[in-house]
Protein backbone atom coordinates (compact mmCIF):
# COMPACT_ATOMS: atom_id res chain seq x y z
CA UNK A 1 0.00 0.00 0.00
CA UNK A 2 1.36 3.46 -0.97
CA UNK A 3 1.41 6.22 1.52
CA UNK A 4 0.18 9.70 0.52
CA UNK A 5 3.76 10.98 0.72
CA UNK A 6 5.05 8.28 -1.65
CA UNK A 7 2.16 8.94 -4.05
CA UNK A 8 2.94 12.67 -4.09
CA UNK A 9 6.63 11.94 -4.71
CA UNK A 10 5.83 9.61 -7.63
CA UNK A 11 3.45 12.15 -9.16
CA UNK A 12 6.05 14.93 -8.85
CA UNK A 13 8.72 12.68 -10.40
CA UNK A 14 6.36 11.82 -13.27
CA UNK A 15 5.70 15.50 -13.94
CA UNK A 16 9.43 16.21 -14.03
CA UNK A 17 9.97 13.41 -16.55
CA UNK A 18 7.13 14.73 -18.69
CA UNK A 19 8.48 18.30 -18.63
CA UNK A 20 12.03 17.27 -19.53
CA UNK A 21 10.77 15.05 -22.35
CA UNK A 22 8.93 17.87 -24.09
CA UNK A 23 11.54 20.63 -23.72
CA UNK A 24 14.45 19.88 -26.04
CA UNK A 25 17.47 21.64 -27.46
CA UNK A 26 17.88 21.49 -31.22
CA UNK A 27 20.64 22.54 -33.56
CA UNK A 28 19.65 25.18 -36.14
CA UNK A 29 21.40 26.76 -39.11
CA UNK A 30 21.73 30.53 -38.99
CA UNK A 31 20.34 32.50 -41.92
CA UNK A 32 22.54 35.03 -43.72
CA UNK A 33 22.30 37.39 -46.69
CA UNK A 34 24.39 36.92 -49.84
CA UNK A 35 24.75 39.90 -52.19
CA UNK A 36 26.39 39.87 -55.61
CA UNK A 37 27.54 43.18 -57.05
CA UNK A 38 29.02 43.92 -60.49
CA UNK A 39 30.45 47.39 -61.11
CA UNK A 40 32.70 49.21 -63.53
CA UNK A 41 32.93 48.36 -67.18
CA UNK A 42 31.61 50.81 -69.73
CA UNK A 43 28.15 50.97 -68.14
CA UNK A 44 26.96 47.45 -68.85
CA UNK A 45 28.12 43.84 -68.85
CA UNK A 46 27.75 41.50 -71.83
CA UNK A 47 26.80 38.59 -69.55
CA UNK A 48 26.43 38.00 -65.82
CA UNK A 49 26.30 34.40 -64.60
CA UNK A 50 25.58 33.45 -61.00
CA UNK A 51 24.50 30.71 -58.64
CA UNK A 52 21.08 31.63 -57.26
CA UNK A 53 19.36 30.92 -53.93
CA UNK A 54 18.20 27.48 -55.14
CA UNK A 55 21.73 26.44 -56.10
CA UNK A 56 20.98 26.72 -59.81
CA UNK A 57 22.71 28.82 -62.44
CA UNK A 58 21.13 32.04 -63.72
CA UNK A 59 22.35 34.10 -66.67
CA UNK A 60 21.60 37.75 -67.35
CA UNK A 61 22.76 39.09 -70.75
CA UNK A 62 23.35 42.79 -71.43
CA UNK A 63 22.82 44.23 -67.92
CA UNK A 64 23.36 47.83 -66.92
CA UNK A 65 25.93 48.42 -64.19
CA UNK A 66 26.01 48.63 -61.29
CA UNK A 67 24.09 45.36 -60.98
CA UNK A 68 22.99 43.87 -57.63
CA UNK A 69 21.35 40.61 -56.59
CA UNK A 70 20.63 39.45 -53.01
CA UNK A 71 19.20 36.33 -51.41
CA UNK A 72 18.91 34.58 -48.06
CA UNK A 73 20.82 31.34 -47.42
CA UNK A 74 21.38 28.77 -44.65
CA UNK A 75 24.10 26.23 -44.01
CA UNK A 76 27.14 25.81 -46.22
CA UNK A 77 26.49 27.52 -49.56
CA UNK A 78 28.65 27.74 -52.66
CA UNK A 79 28.42 31.24 -54.12
CA UNK A 80 29.54 32.21 -57.62
CA UNK A 81 29.23 35.34 -59.74
CA UNK A 82 30.92 35.99 -63.07
CA UNK A 83 30.72 38.98 -65.42
CA UNK A 84 31.95 39.35 -69.00
CA UNK A 85 32.54 42.48 -71.04
CA UNK A 86 33.76 42.55 -74.62
CA UNK A 87 33.25 46.19 -75.52
CA UNK A 88 35.91 48.37 -73.94
CA UNK A 89 39.05 48.12 -71.82
CA UNK A 90 37.49 49.45 -68.60
CA UNK A 91 37.92 47.83 -65.19
CA UNK A 92 35.20 45.32 -64.26
CA UNK A 93 34.69 44.31 -60.60
CA UNK A 94 32.68 41.38 -59.19
CA UNK A 95 32.08 41.45 -55.43
CA UNK A 96 30.32 39.00 -53.11
CA UNK A 97 29.16 40.17 -49.68
CA UNK A 98 27.88 38.00 -46.83
CA UNK A 99 25.85 39.92 -44.24
CA UNK A 100 27.22 43.17 -45.73
CA UNK A 101 30.84 42.08 -45.17
CA UNK A 102 33.24 41.50 -48.06
CA UNK A 103 33.51 37.77 -48.81
CA UNK A 104 35.21 37.63 -52.24
CA UNK A 105 36.20 40.16 -54.87
CA UNK A 106 37.77 39.90 -58.30
CA UNK A 107 38.59 42.49 -60.94
CA UNK A 108 39.99 42.68 -64.42
CA UNK A 109 40.59 45.09 -67.26
CA UNK A 110 40.85 44.66 -71.00
CA UNK A 111 38.93 43.68 -74.10
CA UNK A 112 36.88 40.45 -73.93
CA UNK A 113 37.38 39.79 -70.24
CA UNK A 114 35.57 37.58 -67.76
CA UNK A 115 35.88 38.23 -64.02
CA UNK A 116 34.79 35.61 -61.48
CA UNK A 117 34.42 35.57 -57.69
CA UNK A 118 33.36 32.43 -55.83
CA UNK A 119 33.74 30.45 -52.64
CA UNK A 120 31.91 28.42 -50.01
CA UNK A 121 30.18 30.27 -47.19
CA UNK A 122 30.27 28.15 -44.06
CA UNK A 123 26.95 28.54 -42.30
CA UNK A 124 26.91 28.99 -38.53
CA UNK A 125 25.08 26.55 -36.32
CA UNK A 126 23.46 27.50 -33.03
CA UNK A 127 21.58 25.69 -30.31
CA UNK A 128 17.99 26.64 -29.55
CA UNK A 129 15.77 25.34 -26.78
CA UNK A 130 12.38 24.39 -28.15
CA UNK A 131 9.51 24.06 -25.74
CA UNK A 132 6.81 21.89 -27.18
CA UNK A 133 5.00 21.29 -23.91
CA UNK A 134 1.21 21.13 -23.73
CA UNK A 135 1.16 22.92 -20.37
Amino acid sequence: MMTPRLTALLVAFGLLLNISACCVTVQRQAEYTVRYEVTGGHGNASLITMINERGGQSEYPHRELPWLYSFQARGDTWVFCSASDDHAPYPLVVTIYVNDELFQQASGEGYSITVTASGTVEGDLYMEEVEDCPF
